[in-house]
């Protein structure tokens, strides 16, 4: 059982990184369209992330105070 958990993330890591250094290995323009796609997608993902957790804290922490209204 201990196996399958570092085997099976390496085949699959493998398989697919495999097709990027084939198709993007000889032309620089593919290769940097696709590097600047990878940091687009992590740029979103992480900013999704920051959005989410921090406003949930800013939510609860924003639920302590009350208003008043004059």
């Amino acid at each position: 059982m201990n196996y399958a958990l570092t085997i099976n993330p390496s085949v699959y890591a493998i398989l697919t990184e495999l097709p990027a250094v084939y198709f993007f290995y000889d032309s620089s323009l593919c290769s940097g369209i696709f590097l600047i796609f990878i940091f687009a997608v992590s740029v979103w993902n992480g900013g999704g992330f920051y959005i989410e957790v921090f406003g949930r804290k800013y939510v609860i922490c924003a639920s302590g105070y009350r208003v008043f209204s004059l």
